[in-house]
């Protein structure tokens, strides 16, 4: 019976959702793993001898076979949790590593993994849950994201830099250069320290320093925007020299958020303008739009284009007028009123429904919480629907006023897909047909993808 502490040989099969390795040990289906086992000197009585077991294992890949430490056991499932010492044989070739932090960080899982394998198995995950799912790899698998969020603190040399947490922590590890960023913010992150250089960053533990966060935006014509947030309203020393910023190569706008309160929150409610721009409008659409550094817009340009032109496919040649939910800054919507529909678009944050607004006056915008059934407008006759929920999917009561609602098509467009399969579930157990169902690589080097799903009302018999 194995136990903590012990090491073992185990044969990853599989990946979980967030891409830690799923292996298998003991006498089930292990006699490549014993072979191993054998070939690089283990005893046999270092290896578990019982009815085959099962291991959570981060950082490997299907088709490793992989010594790893046992460090505990699910009480609900039964599973162990162990950590490669080392892979005695690769599933697939790694590739040179890129980042020197990436195991501290974590955010990018499968950054020495072929990006091939990468969409390889994605596109297995999606049409496991959507048989027949298409697939859109990303262009360019590094390089790509446009939109950072840094944490502040301590430098090596003690002074204030930026950062991300520690990997299922929320210890600070600097990061001087990311291989996913766009140049112009891998250029950023490495001016930035010289600008923040006095400026005390905060700290969580005992809530004391100024400055908790950089945020930055670059548009796909490489205008940057950066927001700093802070625990307090700064005092003029410090306004000037956060200020600065905007005399870094490509900054357009610097602005400040006030976060003053605990708590998981990244920003808070309150923001004014240090230096130049506070927005700026992105052209990689088929529509402009506004962006600023705090309001939710996509990370990747490309991608995000590819997911909006197929959504504004689906709705052409489409006449009845077009409600989107969860419409952000509003480029699905302005996209979508370009392409001749009338849409109203509908955000609980009030910045972001202001920066729709202004990119487009004459469309319907509403700011209000598309939890709240009773807040939602309700187009005369039939409609169509585009919903982009966070991560946890549509609500029960979202769910339950769409199914009444007069709607012909519903796009549905998620970055989770085990929300998406379940809500898909409800939908089309009674309402709706799904007719298709395509992937987008809008997080490479991560578990994380995009999907478009369309729906079509079903017809009463």
């Amino acid at each position: 019976m194995a136990r903590v502490g012990d090491r073992i040989i185990a044969r990853i099969v599989d990946l979980t959702p967030e891409w830690e390795g799923v292996g298998l040990f003991g006498t089930v289906g292990t006699k490549d793993a014993h072979d191993v086992a054998n070939s690089v000197g283990m005893e046999k009585s270092q290896y578990p001898q019982d009815d085959g077991e099962i291991v959570r294992v981060p950082g490997v890949w299907p088709g490793d076979i992989v010594e790893c430490a046992l460090l505990a056991r699910s009480r609900h499932h039964g599973h162990w949790f162990g950590r490669a010492m080392r892979i005695v044989a690769h599933g697939v070739t790694r590739e040179k590593g890129v980042c020197p932090v990436q195991a501290a960080c974590g955010g990018c899982a499968a950054l020495t993994i072929p990006y091939k394998a990468q969409v390889a198995q994605k596109r297995a995950r999606l049409e496991a849950l959507f048989p027949g799912a298409g697939f859109v790899a990303a262009p360019q698998p590094l390089g790509y994201r446009d939109k950072v969020k840094w944490i502040v603190g301590p430098g090596s040399d003690g002074r204030p830099t930026a950062g991300f947490y520690r990997h299922d922590s929320h210890r600070f590890l600097p990061v001087s250069d990311c291989a996913v960023l766009v140049p112009a913010l891998a250029r950023l992150a490495r001016q930035l320290p010289e600008v923040i250089a006095d400026v005390p960053p905060y700290n969580e533990a005992d809530q004391t320093g100024l400055l908790r966060a950089i945020l930055a935006k670059c548009t796909s014509g490489g205008e940057i925007l950066v927001t700093f947030v802070v625990a307090a309203r700064p005092d003029p020393d410090m306004v000037a020299r956060l200020s600065a910023a905007g005399t870094l190569e490509g900054v357009a706008g610097v602005t400040c958020n006030l976060h003053p309160d605990a708590g998981n929150r990244l920003t808070g409610h309150e923001e004014w303008t240090l230096a130049g721009a506070d927005f700026v409008r992105e052209n990689d659409h088929s529509a402009a739009y506004l962006v600023n550094a705090t309001c939710f817009s996509q990370a990747h340009h490309s991608m995000a284009r590819a997911a909006v032109d197929t959504i504004v496919r689906a709705l052409h040649p489409v006449t009845e007028p077009v409600l989107d939910l969860f419409c952000g800054v509003g480029p699905i919507a302005l996209a979508l009123a370009a392409d001749g529909h009338a849409v109203t678009g509908v955000e609980l944050e009030s910045r972001a429904i202001e920066l729709a607004r202004q990119a487009d006056p004459s469309l319907s915008w509403i700011a209000a919480d598309v939890n709240d059934i009773e807040a939602l407008p309700t187009p005369a006759g039939d409609f169509a629907l585009v919903v982009n929920p966070p991560r946890q999917g549509l609500s029960a009561d979202l769910l339950s006023w769409i199914e009444a609602q007069p709607i012909r098509i519903l796009v549905y467009m998620s970055c989770n897909p085990q929300t998406l399969v379940r809500d898909a579930a409800r939908l089309t157990a009674t309402s709706f047909t799904l007719d298709s169902a395509t992937g987008y690589d809008m997080f490479p080097q991560t578990p994380w993808f995009e999907t478009v799903a369309l729906f079509f009302r079903q017809e009463k018999s």
